[in-house]
Order: C-alpha cells, then sequence, then structure tokens
C-alpha cells in the first residue's frame, strides 16, 4: 500500500495534525524520509484537489516551510535534503500566497548555505551532491519566476546565493581528501546558466503585475529594462567571483560552454562604467582571467561600441 492510499480515508484535519507534528520535529533535527513521503503526498494532493489557500491551509503551509528550513540549515542525509527542497518547491509554484517576505529570506539563505557545504564522502556522493545542486537551482529558478517582485532589488539577497551556486562549478587545483569531490557536469553547469538568464534577462511575467491583463505594451518594456538595469548595476560582484574562482580552480570543458549563455547575459547588461571600475577593484591575476573572459564575449559579437 502506497502513502497515498493509506491517506484515502484521511480527512484534511488528520492529514494537517500529522503534517503538523512532522514539522514540529524539523527545528534541526534529522527528518525521516517516510514522514516527507507523507508530507509531499500531502501537497500533491492539496494541488489535485484544487484548494484555495483558507487562512488554516495557509497557517499550516508556512509552518511546513518554515520547519524545512529550519531542518535545512543542519546537515541532512542526502535524499531528505531534496525531498524537503522538493516540498519546497511544490508550496512556492503551486500555492505562492502562502508565501510571505520572510520565507523567501529564509529559503534564500538555505540554498546559499547548502551549495556552500563541503560534505565528506561518507554523507554525499559526487552524483548525490549533483543532484541536491540541481534541487536548488529549482527551488531559486522558482522564486525567480513567481516570487522575483519579493526580491526587488535585494541583491544582497540574490548575489550570495548566485555566487555559492557558481563556486562548485569549478574543479579546485587543491583537493581535501576529507572532502567528497564535486565534478559536476553539463547538466549542473545549463541549470545555472538559466538562473542567470532569468537574473539578467527577466521574464516579463516575472517582472509584472500579472494580475493586471491590461498594461500598457510601454509599461511592459520599462518593467524589463528597470529589472536588467538593477542587474547590472550589481552583478559585476558575480564576475569577480567567476574571475577569482578561475584563479583557484578550472571549468571542464563541457561546464564552459553551458554557462556561456548565462554569464553573456550577465556582462550585456553591466554597464561599460562598472566594468571600468570592476576592472580597477582586481589584483593583476583578476584583472588577466578578466581580459581573456571580456575578449572572449567580445569574439561572441557582444558588447559592441564598449571596451573593457
Amino acid at each position: 500500500m502506497t502513502v497515498m492510499d493509506s491517506m484515502k480515508d484521511l480527512n484534511k484535519e488528520e492529514i494537517a495534525e500529522s503534517v503538523t507534528a512532522l514539522v514540529s520535529t524539523g527545528n534541526g533535527a534529522i527528518l525521516d524520509r517516510n514522514d516527507l513521503l507523507l508530507l509531499q503526498s500531502f501537497l500533491i494532493r492539496l494541488i489535485q484537489r484544487n484548494i484555495q489557500s483558507s487562512e488554516d491551509t495557509s497557517v499550516l503551509l508556512s509552518s511546513i516551510v518554515t520547519g524545512l528550513c529550519d531542518a535545512l540549515l543542519q546537515v541532512q542525509p542526502f535524499h531528505v535534503s531534496v525531498m524537503s527542497l522538493q516540498c519546497i518547491n511544490i508550496i512556492l509554484h503551486k500555492q505562492p500566497r502562502t508565501i510571505n517576505q520572510w520565507h523567501i529570506d529564509r529559503i534564500m539563505t538555505v540554498i546559499a548555505t547548502s551549495a556552500s557545504r563541503h560534505p565528506s564522502p561518507t554523507d554525499y556522493t559526487s552524483k548525490q551532491s549533483g543532484l541536491e545542486y540541481l534541487a536548488l537551482c529549482r527551488v531559486l529558478s522558482t522564486i525567480l519566476a513567481f516570487h522575483r517582485k519579493r526580491l526587488g532589488g535585494r541583491y544582497h539577497l540574490i548575489l550570495p546565493v548566485v555566487r555559492s551556486l557558481l563556486r562548485p562549478l569549478f574543479v579546485p587545483y587543491r583537493v581535501d581528501s576529507l572532502v567528497s569531490p564535486r565534478i559536476y557536469a553539463a547538466t549542473q553547469a545549463s541549470a545555472y546558466s538559466r538562473l542567470l538568464l532569468q537574473i539578467a534577462d527577466p521574464a516579463l511575467s516575472s517582472v509584472t503585475n500579472q494580475s493586471r491583463k491590461k498594461r500598457k505594451h510601454q509599461d511592459l518594456n520599462d518593467a524589463t529594462k528597470v529589472a536588467k538595469s538593477m542587474a547590472g548595476q550589481h552583478l559585476h560582484y558575480l564576475i569577480m567571483t567567476y574571475c577569482d574562482c578561475q584563479l583557484k580552480g578550472r571549468l571542464t570543458q563541457e561546464v564552459r560552454e553551458k554557462l556561456r549563455p548565462g554569464l553573456w547575459a550577465v556582462l550585456d547588461v553591466i554597464p561599460q562604467e562598472v566594468m571600468r571600475v570592476m576592472n580597477e577593484a582586481m589584483d593583476k591575476a583578476g584583472r588577466g582571467v578578466w581580459k581573456g573572459l571580456y575578449e572572449e564575449w567580445r569574439r561572441d559579437g557582444h558588447g559592441g561600441g564598449r571596451s573593457g
């Protein structure tokens, strides 16, 4: 009998009681995989029934997100971590009205913390680390698609996350024997590149009020221009991190190729004067890496009329 089958005779209150019990144990504790299966089934059932976010349901979903975030700030077993991220993603996507600013801040902290960890080989295999990385990217992608207005211009939240997700894509020159090697492939690089595209070249739906059907075309264009301009004033810090990572490690050829669309989108929105300031802020080694990246970007047909 599946978890879903076992829930068919439970009413909403009974399910809520079980889920609340699960979440109450999540404050820094190791969550149970079977409990998470129950939680996923509850969320799927909620969606299938198209239950709108009543006050009691919103409170319950809010407590679920809070409990899962608290648990994920501690090291969790691989399957527990991925399933918890999947649950958070379901709520972000399917029940967005239950998400408030505090939730977004907390989830962004979880992503940055999880991406920065260096698990030992006994905790995660390299393959498992790669799968968790993809789950983290999916959650951030959902935030950018459905909750971007809650981020607004708060790049102090966005930058730590995208920088933390960038670093694991590099193969370090020095490897700690106590740390599980994380050699990510094209799949992870593609997921990260798509995130950069969402940030630097956002879809109209993510930066405008979707409830207003009759927005003027000019208003829509202005909203996109504002989002790109704001990104361009901050994303040079990501490029500086990229240059620093290049000095400490290397990208495999397939990872480098998959990263290009996202990196080029980022460079496309950074103003010339900001590039100059960035160049001056780097040391000699960093400027050498930046020069090579800039020239490659120009060779690909970008940045016409600019000089780095």
